[in-house]
């Protein structure tokens, strides 16, 4: 698991989903494995969630290595 902080303009995303409950569900689970999981935002109707969320670049991009060698290799890197 990659914890991180939640403050941060870097997230790593896990999915997106239309239904909020879906959201949480995901981010429940994700919390039960270790990650610092949060809804990051909706966006064109989707609550995206996120592994975690890193105020530098450098430690998103190696989270999103890990996340994906290990968990997601869909995962995705959203900067806001």
């Amino acid at each position: 698991p990659v914890p991180g902080p939640i403050n941060g303009r870097y997230h790593v995303i896990a999915g997106c989903f239309a239904e909020q409950e879906n959201a949480e569900r995901l981010v429940g689970r994700l919390k039960e494995r270790g990650f610092a999981a949060h809804v990051v935002d909706t966006h064109g109707g989707l609550h995206r969630v996120a592994f975690g969320t890193f105020p530098q670049r450098q430690a998103a991009l190696e989270a999103l290595a890990a996340v994906r060698r290990h968990d997601a290799p869909d995962a995705w890197l959203l900067i806001q």
